[in-house]
């Protein structure tokens, strides 16, 4: 999408939620702006890809294999969600005790 949608304005975050209504993917960069939308993840095949799995968590193995600077979160409305890095899927690294919100710009601490 040219101009890209500067996620730090809150409509604009509100429109990005309503397109990953979409099929396909949002694509985010660390500029906090969304490129794209409905985008199909693509990559050479992988060892730990899992044909039960889906489309959505093998094309993510593939991307992030290809692309390993790029964090990709698979939501599906079937099973949980999922984080992939680097071509492997991210496990048990979350402890839901820590926090119950996610904040795009936390508010920091003071000491």
């Amino acid at each position: 999408m040219t101009p890209a949608i500067d996620l730090r304005k809150p409509n604009n975050l509100e429109l990005a939620a309503a397109l990953s209504k979409v099929d396909g993917a949002l694509l985010i960069r660390a500029d906090l702006h969304l490129h794209a939308f409905a985008c199909l993840l693509d990559g050479q095949s992988v060892k730990n890809e899992d044909r039960a799995r889906g489309a959505r968590f093998n094309s993510a193995l593939r991307f992030t294999a290809q692309n390993i600077k790029t964090i990709v979160v698979v939501v599906s409305s079937d099973r949980p969600v999922s984080i992939f890095l680097q071509g492997k899927e991210m496990q048990g690294s979350y402890n839901s005790t820590e926090s119950s919100k996610c904040d795009l710009y936390p508010t920091p601490r003071v000491i």
